[in-house]
């Protein structure tokens, strides 16, 4: 014990500050690791999340280049002999329009072009989320279903092909944005121009 009116820490022979030192240390040092476990823990889940997100892009690619080659074979299959087909060539035209759009904007995903951007923005802003872009497959694949007709046997089963691949995908993009956490917040649009943009405005 040290004399009356001096502090604990002040006697040589006390060990209580060094074990209320060791106390801290290991508290902290605890802490350290829970919070190391905890940040690390979350980020292969984060890493595997982005791997869908990519994957789902370079699908999004294929499933482009499949409507607008049914586009384009409906469009040589037709001998616009009847009023029908001149409809179902506004429809075939429709289907590469809307496949030339997503190639695009997953063509500026991955290489950011800031005219392309800016005007996607304003135009398809509804593709610069998982969900817009989810219901905007869904909407289309029904498209590529309704081009399906008994007398064009070129275009047959692609049709019902790309339709259900679209169908698919469109769910697969909901299913990643509900179900996945961070999902939305991992999936990062392209922001290309924008501050080009905010810059003249303020200016």
């Amino acid at each position: 014990m040290p004399p009356y009116g001096e502090p604990d820490w002040a006697s040589p022979g006390n060990t209580s500050a060094s074990n209320n030192m060791v106390t801290v240390n290991t508290g902290s040092s605890n802490n350290n690791n829970a919070t190391g476990v905890s940040s690390g823990g979350g980020r292969p889940e984060r890493e595997k999340t982005k791997c869908w997100i990519a994957a789902l892009s370079l699908l999004d690619l294929g499933l482009a280049a499949m409507m607008a080659a049914l586009g384009l074979l409906s469009l040589i299959e037709m001998d616009f002999k009847e009023l029908n087909d001149v409809t179902e060539a506004f429809l075939a035209i429709y289907m590469v329009v809307f496949a030339v759009l997503l190639a695009m904007y997953e063509f500026a995903w991955w290489q950011p072009v800031p005219s392309i951007n800016k005007t996607f923005r304003k135009n398809f802003g509804f593709m610069y989320g998982l969900k817009g872009k989810g219901f905007y497959l869904i909407f289309i694949a029904f498209l590529c279903i309704g081009m399906w007709k008994d007398e064009t046997t070129a275009v047959k089963g692609l049709d019902w092909a790309t339709g259900l691949a679209w169908l698919g995908a469109g769910c697969g993009h909901v299913f990643l944005s509900c179900c996945v956490p961070n999902a939305d917040t991992l999936y990062k649009p392209s922001t290309a121009g924008l501050e080009e943009s905010q810059q003249e405005n303020v200016v």
